[in-house]
């Protein structure tokens, strides 16, 4: 139940800390005071996006938060699975700026509004003033139905095996497809495979083979160049490794007058052995550079292999031909292996419709033996608010292929008066009778589920007299085993709660603010008989007042 409620800087109300009992409560209040406003600030707290435009402009944060009581309603695994904090009191909070960020918390945490979501439908339901039209959409009767079949395990197994069996068709479809475009894109898959498999890209270094061609075809050059190099360093007459074991051998000499002297000796001997080994390494290089024409021609077949294959693939190195090359043999491989894949898939689709089947069945069964108690509950409150002619049905059709919610389609039937056969709603409740039936169905069905508080704004709405006194009558049995919450115009209503509240506004200035109070037993009596009346509160009217509000 919603046990404390605070506001701050949310459209008329400045500021609103308020506690609220278990058991039915009213709020009541002039039209236009502010409650509305009210249920809209409590409506953040399940999860509604916000609406900037109804935000109090001169403040720069406005807060709604609601304290809960929870112990009684097995809701911890449900936190659990969405990693939210438990907490037998738990605390719901909504921040939102002017600027329209909006922030939730549940217990100090901070959660997504579909988080919030989850959990706030689950602690409270709102009934708005347009809520019963609802009923005129058969979207919302299966639902209500399975509300009072209690059957949210089922469904969710059902829905299991649905999304099983959408994405078995959903992968054959898509086999199916890529089956026909490989078949379409084969001759170039087997003509390009055959291009890249001709080349021997796992054994070819291309940097390796761009530098030998370009070595073999400036050959002359650089034999010329390693002749010469060759004779400068140890064939001509007067060569540098001759000299520089002339300048080694005069450097010994001296070197045993200092060790300076011999390090330098030591350098030489160093150098000149380095040069004999250039020497030789450049040597052996011109032997072994011989121009091959036929050699220079492979090598520039290949290179040119490889740049017609990148040039083709649109990449640049041989590791990319090389991931080319097998990505398409992989494409090629599994064409060959579409005709299993396919059969495969019928099968996976048939197995699992199989499954989506079965549970279907115990869906559809579950759905079957509540449909008769349901109408009758119902038909039973309807009579008790003065529709004791009403028929009201459930009609059950079969859909053409399953949907997300099962194999059939369930459409509320419903006429007021005897003689008249039951029908579509949009087609033959008034605003009233919609109101009732709302009513009885929300009542049949709170008895079946554990929910903490329900919310109704006007639930009234078309009716007076000794049915708005029946109407109240329900509503206080409902308050027996939860948080019943009641925004009404009718003095029969408002005096039937065990608490009552009114909301109210005031101007000072240019500003006017929205404010709510628990009203005392005396103000309960003014509050009904102002509503009683038409203009001035009459002594007859307060005795009418407290008689309503003695006999609940």
């Amino acid at each position: 139940m919603l046990s404390h409620l605070f506001i701050a800087n949310y459209a008329l109300i400045e500021e609103l800390n308020i506690d609220l009992p278990d058991g039915f409560l009213s709020i009541t209040g002039e039209t236009g005071a502010g409650k509305s406003i009210l249920l809209g600030a409590i409506g953040l707290l399940s999860g509604n996006r916000a609406d900037t435009s109804v935000l109090n402009i001169n403040t720069s944060k406005c807060i709604i938060e609601g304290t809960f009581e929870i112990k009684q309603y097995k809701l911890k695994e449900l936190f659990d699975s969405l990693e939210i904090d438990y907490d037998d009191q738990t605390i719901i909070r909504r921040e939102i700026t002017p600027s329209g960020k909006s922030r939730a918390f549940i217990n100090d945490t901070p959660v997504p509004l579909k988080d919030l979501k989850q959990i706030g439908e689950r602690l409270m339901d709102i009934h708005g003033q347009f809520s019963s039209l609802e009923l005129a959409n058969s979207v919302s009767h299966l639902h209500l139905l399975d509300n009072y079949a209690r059957n949210a395990d089922q469904l969710t197994d059902y829905r299991v095996a649905y999304d099983n069996w959408k994405l078995s068709q959903k992968e054959f479809n898509n086999l199916h497809l890529e089956a026909e475009n490989a078949k379409r894109e084969e001759d170039y898959l087997v003509f390009s495979a055959q291009q890249l498999r001709e080349v021997d890209l796992d054994n070819i270094n291309q940097q390796s083979l761009e530098e030998k061609k370009t070595v073999m075809e400036h050959s002359e050059t650089i034999k010329s160049t390693l002749y010469s190099l060759a004779g400068e360093l140890a064939e001509n007459d007067d060569n540098l490794l001759e000299r520089i074991a002339g300048l080694q051998k005069n450097m010994e000499a001296i070197s045993r007058y200092s060790s300076q002297y011999d390090q330098i000796a030591q350098r030489l001997k160093s150098i000149s052995i380095e040069a004999e080994d250039i020497s030789r390494e450049i040597i052996s290089l011109n032997e072994e550079l011989n121009l091959d024409a036929d050699e220079l021609m492979d090598i520039q077949e290949k290179i040119d292999k490889i740049y017609s294959l990148q040039h083709k693939f649109r990449c640049n190195s041989v590791e990319e031909l090389i991931s080319i090359r097998d990505e398409i043999e992989k494409k090629l491989s599994r064409t060959e292996s579409f005709d299993f894949l396919i059969k495969e898939a019928e099968k996976k689709i048939s197995a699992n419709y199989d499954i989506l089947i079965s549970k279907a069945k115990v869906l559809s069964d579950t759905r079957d033996n509540s449909i008769r108690p349901f109408t009758d509950e119902v038909s039973g409150l309807l009579a008790f608010v003065n529709l004791e002619d009403a028929d009201f049905q459930l009609k059950k059709e079969l859909l053409a292929e399953p949907g997300m919610n099962g194999f059939e389609k369930i459409t509320f039937l419903f006429s007021a008066n005897k003689g008249i056969k039951a029908s579509d709603l949009g087609k033959t409740a008034s605003g009233g009778e919609l109101s009732r039936l709302m009513l009885a169905v929300k009542a049949v069905i709170s008895e079946k589920n554990a929910l903490p508080t329900i919310i109704f704004d006007e639930i009234e709405a078309g009716v007076s007299g000794s049915t708005a006194g029946k109407i109240a009558t329900v509503l206080s049995n409902m308050g027996k085993s939860m948080q019943v919450i009641t925004i009404t115009h009718l003095p029969q209503i408002a005096a039937k709660s065990a608490c009552q509240y009114k909301v109210s506004k005031k101007t000072s200035g240019e500003k006017t603010v929205s404010y709510m109070y628990q009203l005392s037993n005396d103000e309960r009596i003014e509050e009904l008989a102002e509503m009683l009346s038409d203009g001035a509160i009459s002594p007859h009217a307060r005795e009418n007042a407290r008689v309503l509000l003695n006999s609940r």
